[in-house]
This record gives C-alpha cells, sequence and structure tokens, in this order.
C-alpha cells in the first residue's frame, strides 16, 4: 500500500470515532498534566502510568483496525496488567534510551 491508500484507509476506520477518539486524548493529556504538577516525582508517576495507559491506547486502536466499537473507559484497561505493562513500557524505554544514545 502507499502513504495515499494507508491515509484513506485510515480516515474511512475513523469515521464516526474523531469525537470519542478526541476525548481519549484530552483525558489523557489532562492525566499527563496532573502527574507533571508534582515536580519532584513527576517523571517518575509518569513513568509508571505511561506503560498501562499506552497499552490501554494501543488496544483502542487495534479494536479501530478491526472495525470494532470501543469505549472511552477501555483507555485504562492496561491498568488490569499493570505489571506486565509497566515492564514492557520499562524495557521498550530502556531499549530506545541504549539504541539511541545520542539523540
Amino acid at each position: 500500500m502507499d502513504n495515499k491508500a494507508i491515509r484513506m484507509e485510515a480516515r474511512r476506520l475513523l469515521v464516526g470515532k474523531w469525537g470519542k477518539l478526541a476525548l481519549v486524548w484530552l483525558i489523557l493529556y489532562a492525566i499527563y498534566i496532573v502527574s507533571s504538577s508534582f515536580s519532584q516525582w513527576s517523571f517518575i508517576l509518569t513513568l509508571i502510568i505511561a506503560g498501562p495507559f499506552t497499552l490501554g491506547i494501543y488496544n483502542i486502536f487495534l479494536k479501530i483496525w478491526r472495525e470494532e466499537d470501543f469505549k472511552i473507559e477501555e483507555m485504562f484497561n492496561g491498568f488490569k496488567d499493570f505489571g506486565r505493562a509497566l515492564g514492557t513500557y520499562l524495557l521498550m524505554t530502556l531499549y530506545i534510551l541504549l539504541e539511541y544514545p545520542e539523540g
């Protein structure tokens, strides 16, 4: 598939879902702003909650790709498997930091 076809398919899949998806991102953004307001612990707190939220958001995207409906509260589903979500996110972050140390 070329880029134009990928964009067209993505737009087709997102028809009728833009509002709910925008609300998911606004909630996530608000949570990250609140977590960053704890100046001394903001980095650690954000690092801890980022894994479960990333898993929840990816599950929503997977549902969109499968043309299934999703609920906004599914963005919190990553917390159901908190340990694996956190561990995977930390390993992914560590790999990225070690792979690209200059940037």
